[in-house]
């Protein structure tokens, strides 16, 4: 007898019971419109033809459902006995500060546990840090942190602990809470399913080491160009990265300019990094309309922006109220070159000031000052037309009614000029690191004396306030030699009918005080001249292309200074010639002009230097006499 036999009979004996009958008794509801199931009439009933396969049947799903409860019912006893437990395998604890400084260097300690009798496998620990973290790697160099950092952990034994560090930086506004979070994840040993453990922590940035100040005018006329200029300044510990600088204007304002352009919208700037006490400076230009008496409100806000999503995430802010006044008198430095002039050292700057009478009524008793800011200025070379003298108490050009006829009485609607120059220096001092993004700034201020009735209780002073960058003083050099050379020549001096001398090329590379990117020297090599593979230092991004006959120098970013307050930048290659007889009595063309270009980072604008043709005439060798140049047969 099968077991299946041997469950049936079991449940129902070899005799139908009362309970039995019952059981194996169903009542089947035909579908609608359909006859009852053939299968179940009496006479099949009575037969028992068919009775056998059915009683079989109903065992066997009897049979599965019996599995089914007890596979269910193990199950439910796991998660009862297993999942149920109040008490975890492991546990994580994050034991950092609870305050910290925006972008401070410090180190997160985590702590984890195996807290049960039964070894954990396949352990690894993920950490969670905000957007914007830095982490510095195993290698010592720091990236931006990634969604999770992932560490594997060996297996726990019962009651082992284990812990890392993760050294970060973490940004955020003053008095942000910042989240931390660390899960564990490992499989207990003879078990297949996954657990975790979470531990997190609140940390809160209880300072940013940024400023962010204004400098612009604080009253400004109906209309009138207006310029600002948004100041970041560091005092973090070390180098703040990837910042933007983004500027809310008011609705009055109508954006002409940025000085560097803006990155995005006319409003978002690219600072990039900055260095522990280093600063960045943001010109905006534009002109601005109101009602008089307005106060229109500049907003500033220094933190990261992403290109991708748009999402602006301040650190620091600040803003900078302007009130429109439709002054009776108005004023404006004009340099001759226009007010987005570069100066250049060791020039002369010549400007105007520009003054007018705004009201209705004459205006009498004027006078006017300018006040000229900045070392590489010579006040010894300040020249005034229109009367105007310097004035030593004041430091400034004035010019006034007793000197000046056309400032006693001013026509409504009225205006004029008052012309003045002076010197810039050829060489800016330059003593420190700090000596450098040098600029003039020019202050002009009008007042009238006498106050005419119908303009009682009105300010009639104003003041216009211009700064101009300077640019930076760039030496380009380069020379020819053969003895006193940092790679000594070789071959006949003088240079012999064919025979092969080989001279050196240095290029000379010096700049004062604005950083210079892209920094780049090229020249060409005449067709008898052979570049011989040779340079110094040996890591000078020198290189020869054989195509075009040209050689190139990538020096890359120049910083201020470099030859001023460092040694200056040497690169020197070697090239040979092997003269011809008609060479003979001949000083031959070694290399082309050699030119120099550079964008300066301060300024906005592209340099360009050259040097003249170098040949064997190797004046700048002090080794080599007038008896060496020429070539001998």
């Amino acid at each position: 007898m099968g077991k299946i036999d041997e469950l049936e009979e079991d449940l129902y004996g070899k005799e139908e019971s009362t309970f039995s009958g019952r059981a194996k008794r169903r009542v089947i509801f035909p579908r609608s419109g359909a006859a009852p199931d053939a299968g179940w009439t009496d006479k099949n009933k009575d037969t028992g033809e068919k009775k056998p396969v059915r009683a079989g049947m109903r065992r066997i799903i009897l049979l599965i459902a019996g599995i089914g409860i007890l596979f269910l019912a193990g199950g439910a006893a796991f998660v009862f006995l297993y999942l149920g437990k109040q008490v975890p395998e492991a546990a994580v604890k994050i034991q950092s500060r609870d305050f910290l400084e925006a972008g401070e260097e410090f180190t997160i300690p985590i702590t984890f546990a195996n807290t049960s009798k039964t070894v954990l496998r396949e352990v690894e620990l993920a950490i969670a840090l905000p957007d914007g973290s830095l982490v510095q790697e195993e290698d010592g160099v720091e990236r931006p942190a990634p969604a999770r950092i992932i560490k594997s952990v060996p297996d726990l034994a019962p009651g082992e602990e284990g812990s890392v560090q993760i050294a970060t930086r973490l940004f955020g506004k003053e008095g942000d809470t910042i989240s931390l979070q660390a899960t564990l994840t490992y499989r207990p040993e003879n078990i297949h399913a996954r657990f975790s453990a979470v531990g997190e922590k609140q940390v809160t940035i209880a300072s940013v080491p940024l400023a962010l100040s204004w400098d612009a005018p604080d009253t400004v006329s109906q209309k009138q160009d207006v310029t600002l200029r948004a100041h970041v300044h560091s005092t973090a510990r070390a180098s703040l990265n990837d910042l933007w600088l983004r500027v809310e204007y008011p609705s009055g304002f109508s954006f002409a300019s940025g000085d560097p352009k803006p990155d995005a919208e006319n409003s978002l700037w690219k600072i990039g990094s900055i260095a522990p006490g280093q600063d960045a400076t943001v010109t905006i230009r534009g002109v601005i309309q109101g009602g008089s008496g307005e106060v229109e409100s500049f907003r500033g806000g220094v933190g990261v922006y992403n290109e991708l999503t748009k999402i602006w995430q301040p650190w620091r802010e600040a803003s900078k109220e302007l009130r429109i006044a439709v002054t009776p008198l108005s004023v404006e430095v004009a340099p001759r070159e226009g007010r987005d002039h570069i100066i250049i050292p060791g020039q002369r700057m010549d400007a105007a000031v520009r003054y007018r009478n705004n009201s209705d009524v004459a205006l009498k008793n004027i006078s006017v000052s300018v006040a000229i800011e900045g070392d590489i200025a010579d006040p010894a070379s300040i020249t005034a037309g229109d009367g105007g003298v310097f004035d030593l108490s004041q430091h400034a050009i004035v010019w006034g009614p007793g000197g000046t006829q056309k400032l006693q009485s001013v026509a409504p609607g009225e205006g004029g000029e008052l012309t003045f120059g002076i010197s810039i220096r050829a060489a800016p001092a330059v003593r420190t690191a700090a000596d450098k993004n040098l600029s003039v700034k020019i202050h002009a201020h009008i007042s009238a004396a006498s106050v005419p009735q119908e303009l009682q209780g009105t300010q009639l002073g104003m003041d216009d306030l211009l700064e101009m960058k300077v640019q930076s003083v760039v030496l380009f050099a380069g020379r020819a030699l053969f003895r006193a050379s940092p790679i000594p020549g070789s071959g006949p001096l003088p240079p012999k009918v064919g025979a092969k001398t080989v001279y050196t090329v240095v290029w000379e590379l010096r700049n004062f005080t604005n950083d210079l990117d892209n920094a780049d020297v090229r020249a060409s090599l005449p067709p008898n001249i052979k570049w011989e593979g040779v340079i110094y230092p040996k890591d000078a991004a020198i290189a020869y292309d054989a195509a075009s006959g040209e050689m190139r120098w990538r020096v890359g970013k120049m910083t201020a200074g470099v030859g001023v307050l460092t040694p200056a930048l040497i690169g020197a290659f070697q090239v040979s010639v092997v003269p011809a007889s008609s060479d003979a009595g001949r000083v031959l063309t070694l290399i082309g002009e050699s030119r120099f270009s550079a964008h300066d980072a301060f300024t906005g604008e592209d340099r360009q230097a050259s040097v003249a043709p170098l040949s064997s005439e190797t004046r700048e060798d002090s080794l080599t006499t007038f008896a060496d140049w020429s070539v001998v047969k």
